[in-house]
């Protein structure tokens, strides 16, 4: 497998934001950190997603797998890192 077929999750957060943190730290594959921030437009088009889906919390959290988005949520969500984390055979929370 090469790194580019490795899973990995981006997260969209906000400043701060100790939910995103946690998220970020507890989830063990690969991650890319994404600052949204409303007052100087960063990520404006994921802003206007999360918007859209009635989605009000950081983070939005993009799980990819052979570069294909396969799961997606906002918010700390422990059920969906625990099945990410075993998804992927990761020991943590086992």
């Amino acid at each position: 497998m090469n790194e580019k077929d490795k899973p990995f999750a981006i997260i969209f957060h906000t400043k701060n934001c100790q939910k995103c943190r946690q998220t970020a730290r507890m989830l063990n594959i690969k991650t890319e950190l994404r600052l949204i921030d409303r007052a100087n437009g960063d990520n404006s088009d994921i802003i206007d997603y999360m918007d859209s889906q009635g989605m009000s919390s950081a983070p939005l959290v993009r799980v990819y797998e052979d570069s294909q988005l396969v799961d997606e949520w906002n918010d700390f969500n422990i059920s969906k890192i625990k099945e990410t984390n075993k998804r992927y055979d990761y020991e943590m929370f086992k």
